[in-house]
């Protein structure tokens, strides 16, 4: 695909000759109103022109005697979901990718060294992410799994952390007043869901509707008299700002401490991740010791 696009120096001239020649057009006046549009119409500011792209072979990067180019910043971005691509849309970001391209380089260069994936490395640089994935992956297998007895040791340490609060599931509307939610206690009792009451089309309710209320701190009054319910049982009508709210207990799940057996695979796989991190961030000063990194802030701040 050609695009074509305007040379500075191309549109000058064809502005030169223009003048010289004599336009029949009206002349537009910077801030004025569009051309064709009547003299009272608003003005119309002019358009900033497009960011103009950084040369291919720009350098944004340099690690040891390697660098890493705006075309290879490119290459990067084109190949990611569309979505993902906008998140690139500041100077920040594009910093925070080129930090990452930093650490492909030097995991690729240790994979060499170390003679990990050799068809990636008889390819040459182009192989740099299965260069970079191989030695991460070696990496990875040293770090120690946790075991049994360290999730035992953390569910004893964050015991807390596994208490499910007590939960209720309500069939809830206001009433206008007393007398009114003493019929919606009736209705309630009898077992009416909050679709058939609205149907009713009852005018003394509003705001009918099934919803999970749960233990909090600080509960507020309703939600207090709601976690008091027995399954199947209706609150007695409680003053509320619109009325009087009068609710129906529909399910009732008690406050439990999760055992360890339940939360074992979970404990694990958080402190495995852990571990890993903790392991990346140390390769990633290891491998940066003593090599010479520079990321250019102009030129990434010039990156559209």
């Amino acid at each position: 695909m050609i695009v074509k696009m305007w040379r500075p120096g191309l549109t000058l001239l064809m502005a030169t000759l223009l003048a010289a020649c004599g336009s029949n057009e009206p002349e537009s006046q910077a801030g004025g109103p569009p051309p064709g549009m009547p003299a009272d119409h608003p003005p119309v500011p002019d358009a900033s022109p497009p960011a103009r792209r950084l040369a291919p072979d720009t350098v944004l990067a340099t690690v040891g005697g390697e660098t890493i180019t705006a075309a290879d910043l490119d290459a990067v971005i084109s190949a990611m979901p569309g979505p993902e691509r906008l998140e690139y849309s500041t100077p920040e970001m594009v910093r925070d990718l080129l930090d990452g391209l930093v650490d492909r380089k030097l995991m690729a260069r240790a994979a060499r060294a170390a003679g990990l994936a050799p068809e990636a490395a008889a390819a040459g640089s182009g192989d740099e992410q299965l260069l970079a994935s191989a030695w991460r992956e070696a990496e990875l297998a040293r770090v120690p799994r946790p075991t049994d007895g360290e999730a035992a040791a953390y569910y004893r340490e964050h015991e807390a952390e596994f208490r499910q609060p007590a939960r209720v599931q309500v069939t809830r509307a206001t009433a206008a007043d007393a007398p009114r939610a003493a019929r919606l206690r009736d209705e309630l009792a009898r077992g009416a869901t909050a679709g058939e009451l609205q149907a009713q089309a009852l005018d003394f309710l509003s705001g009918a509707g099934q919803v999970w209320l749960q233990e909090t701190p600080k509960p507020t009054t309703a939600t207090a008299a709601a976690l008091a319910l027995q399954p199947g049982e209706v609150s007695g009508a409680i003053p509320v700002r619109d009325g009087f709210l009068v609710m129906r207990a529909d399910q009732v799940f008690p406050a439990r401490q999760r055992p360890l057996d339940e939360v074992r695979a979970g404990i694990l796989t958080l402190l495995e991740d852990g571990r890993r991190q903790e392991a990346e961030a140390g390769w990633r000063d290891r491998l940066r010791a003593g090599v010479s990194i520079q990321l250019h802030e102009a030129r990434i701040a010039s990156y559209p």
